[in-house]
């Protein structure tokens, strides 16, 4: 009968240890599964600050750069006015023509032509002057401070024997409304 009392003492220890054992390893595996998922949201996290810390850098890039862009923007708008502003181009063609030592004849508008977001003012010029100064004339169209684009350039003899006969086929642009 001993044996019999001593193999049931024996057997409820060994399944209260089992039971013990297995509630442990529920534990630890929770723990685990816990600790899994809190190292993904720190990663997540850590992701997201490095993202905000590189946001942070470009906005103070953009930031320290402010004055400069905003000098460019107010370039660009003087390169294409929100209007045609046909005067003002007379009035910047005539100073040119001056410091090139040449004589502006005539301005002639063409009709002009829609694009998007801007529209085309085609026109023709036409300067008396020497071969230097139209040289002079068109660097100063080139780095005008309204866009303009030369199309073609036809100079001929002109009614002097020292001048030339030059005619212009340009466009100026503006912004369209």
């Amino acid at each position: 009968m001993r044996s019999k009392e001593s193999s049931g003492s024996i057997i409820l220890p060994v399944a209260i240890l089992a039971v013990v054992v297995v509630f442990m390893g529920l534990v630890i595996y929770n723990q685990l599964k816990h600790h899994n998922a809190l190292n993904e949201m720190i990663n997540a996290q850590a992701a997201q600050i490095d993202g905000n810390r590189t946001q942070i850098e470009n906005l103070t890039a953009i930031k320290s750069s402010q004055s400069e862009l905003q000098r460019k923007a107010e370039f660009v708008e003087g390169l294409l006015p929100e209007g045609p502003e046909e005067n003002d181009i007379i009035e910047r063609i005539e100073r040119m023509a001056s410091r090139a030592n040449v004589r502006l004849q005539k301005i002639t508008f063409d009709q002009r032509v829609p694009k998007t977001g801007y529209t085309e003012m085609p026109l023709k010029l036409f300067f008396t002057g020497g071969y230097a100064g139209m040289q002079t004339l068109l660097e100063d169209l080139n780095t005008a401070k309204r866009l303009f684009t030369v199309g073609e350039v036809s100079v001929n003899a002109g009614t002097d024997s020292s001048a030339l006969a030059i005619e212009i086929s340009a466009k100026a642009f503006f912004i369209s409304k």
